[in-house]
């Protein structure tokens, strides 16, 4: 008995002198985002206050893009509204039409809608605005009072 209770202490003390065989590797992990390019464009409206039929009534309006994973200069179109015929953007009462024109300054060519419209875009706030200038020309008759309405859609490229 005391043999095998001397074994057994042996081995045990043996036991804890044996060195520990731990393995250890190492490998990697690619980590990776995709950063898409999300843009809106908005425009205050274009309103043209007080227009007289004798006298060419000016106004403008701010075109605003507001962009996340792009900057730069970007570009946009202008539609042709939706009362467009004869190759001019019209207001209508719904009954009655005034021909009006949009450019990129004061007095500017109307824009057409394959015309690019430059709007930079700031890298550090992803935001740009440009202004658009909208023109009524004189002599277009006489038209009954009353609220004038057109909508023309902005496409933003980016």
């Amino acid at each position: 008995m005391k043999r095998l209770l001397l074994s057994m202490t042996c081995f045990g003390f043996s036991a804890l002198s044996l060195p520990a065989f731990a393995a250890t590797t190492t490998g990697n992990m690619d980590v990776s985002a995709e950063v898409i390019a999300v843009c809106t464009i908005t425009a205050t409206s274009l309103t043209f206050s007080g227009y007289s039929q004798t006298v060419a009534t000016d106004a403008t309006a701010d075109a605003t893009a507001q962009c996340t994973g792009t900057s730069g200069t970007l570009t946009f179109t202008v539609g042709d509204g939706a009362n467009f015929t004869g190759g001019s953007r019209r207001i209508t009462d719904s009954t009655n039409f005034i021909n009006y024109a949009v450019a990129q300054t004061v007095g500017g060519t109307d824009l057409i809608n394959t015309d690019a419209v430059p709007i930079a875009v700031s890298a550090a706030t992803g935001a740009g605005t440009t202004t658009l200038y909208g023109r009524i020309p004189p002599g277009q008759g006489n038209k009954p009072a009353g609220i004038y309405n057109d909508t023309v859609v902005l496409t933003l490229t980016y």
